[in-house]
């Protein structure tokens, strides 16, 4: 428990690399399935964060096959929502999309506002990277992205402000700092791509 509360702090603190040595390190001495689990999927979560995805896919196998046999939806949702974010990673942009937004919306129905401002953020960020960078840099074009990507771009702006803002608020209400510091800056961002200047001041 003491290298995941470690882990934890690292990760807020955005040192993603000694997170995840932390976290990996309790995964190996904690003998409680549940407890190794809590501490798989936060180490799942800092592997996204820091762009790990092959490293996040094999965490996140490994939790959403534990959790098929032994019905731990603890963890469950929020594995499958960053499946999901690894799945865009890896160009398979619409189911990718689908099952984050699937996870989001069972995490409103389980009022699990940690884990809906945490994917909220996570959808946003690629909806902001996909405005400010464009097609093919935000995600690789493949032959079946081309159409789905043509459709979303002209709308990635307002998807991300409407994630972004979800997240923000969200966190804003449950007093999760790190979250809504991270939204914040991505919301910065987004106004300062549509030229709001002091919207974008009030963000940071």
């Amino acid at each position: 428990l003491g290298h995941t509360c470690i882990g934890m702090s690292k990760f807020i603190r955005g040192d993603y690399p000694s997170a995840i040595d932390s976290l990996k390190e309790s995964t190996k001495v904690s003998l409680e399935p549940m407890y190794v689990y809590a501490t798989k999927i936060m180490l799942g979560i800092t592997y996204v964060a820091d762009g790990q995805f092959a490293e996040a896919e094999d965490i996140l196998d490994d939790i959403l096959e534990f959790s098929d046999h032994h019905g731990y939806s603890f963890v469950s949702t929020m594995a499958l929502g960053l499946s999901g974010i690894v799945m865009i990673a890896k160009g398979n942009l619409s189911k990718g999309i689908d099952t984050v937004n699937n996870a989001i919306r069972s995490c409103s129905n389980n009022n699990s506002k940690w884990r809906y401002a945490s994917l909220n953020m996570m959808l946003g960020r690629f909806y902001l990277q996909l405005a400010r960078e464009g097609l093919g840099r935000a995600a690789p074009i493949h032959l079946k992205n081309l159409f789905f990507l043509i459709r979303i771009f002209p709308l990635a702006g307002k998807k991300a402000e409407h994630h972004l803002t979800i997240a923000a608020d969200t966190a804003r209400e449950i007093g999760a700092k790190g979250i809504l510091g991270q939204t914040g800056l991505e919301l910065c961002r987004l106004y300062k791509l549509r030229g709001n200047i002091d919207r974008a001041k009030y963000c940071i």
